[in-house]
């Protein structure tokens, strides 16, 4: 499946995720250095997912105006897809 894998953390509330994130006030989209997978097409970094529920979890945190993450990333200008240096979890897959 090709599932993110990395230490986040959901908000118990809301139950989204929460971390330092920052959006682009152009595109309301977020901005950070990542980068996607050639063949899925799908963002690649050290992340892990609740056994439980089966998300993401790990830091984050939400804005509180957009209810968004808020964290410094990046677009791809082509795709217009989030960009940042990311790996799968070769367990999950």
């Amino acid at each position: 499946m090709k599932r993110l894998t990395a230490p986040v953390s959901t908000d118990s509330e809301m139950k989204w995720l929460t971390a330092p994130v920052s959006t682009d006030s152009e595109m309301k989209r977020l901005t950070a250095p990542v980068s996607t997978d050639s063949e899925m097409k799908r963002l690649t970094a050290p992340v892990s997912t609740d056994s439980e529920m089966k998300w993401l979890t790990a830091p984050v945190s939400t804005d509180s105006e957009m209810k968004r993450l808020t964290a410094p990333v990046s677009t791809d200008s082509k795709m217009k897809r989030l960009t940042a240096p990311v790996s799968t979890d070769s367990e999950m897959k």
